[in-house]
């Protein structure tokens, strides 16, 4: 993970590594935990720093599964903010599995639906047609952000 991979077990960065992992700190806002132990970290503050970790050598393409899970309101909402931040500052593409799609709704460019087979929508919305060929079912109610699934604007 990070840059430690490339050193071995008792690794020696040079300046541009630490650079690196100082400017993905930042980025995840984790630099003032840098000499704290990973045990003293609550679950959010470990979830920044996993982040950071990824983060450090600067992936063109960022893939995450349930980056916000078991995290509170407060912590998922920061967490996105990093990733917004990275997607726009960096340029890094970033691809979110996840089950919470309120979340990130308003943020996203394209939608996937996947069980068993894969739907795409290329616009940031999930479709009627997409819950029914992912859950071969049309659920009752469903309300994710911008949701284009017929029916009245007020529905």
């Amino acid at each position: 993970m990070g840059l430690r991979g490339r050193k071995g077990l008792r690794p020696t960065y040079s300046a541009d590594a630490r650079e690196a992992a100082e400017r993905a700190m930042e980025y995840a806002e984790v630099l003032s935990f840098r000499r704290s132990r990973i045990s003293e970290l609550s679950g959010g503050q470990l979830q920044r720093v996993f982040l950071a970790r990824a983060l450090a050598p600067e992936p063109p393409i960022l893939m995450l599964d349930e980056p916000t899970a078991s995290l509170d309101p407060n912590m998922k909402d920061c967490t996105y903010d990093i990733l917004r931040k990275v997607n726009r500052e960096r340029g890094t593409a970033i691809m979110i599995i996840t089950h919470d799609m309120s979340s990130i709704s308003h943020d996203v460019k394209r939608v996937a639906c996947m069980n068993r087979r894969l739907i795409v929508n290329d616009a940031p919305e999930v479709t009627k047609e997409m819950l029914e060929l992912s859950l071969h079912c049309i659920p009752e109610l469903v309300h994710m952000g911008p949701c284009n699934c017929g029916g009245d604007k007020d529905d």
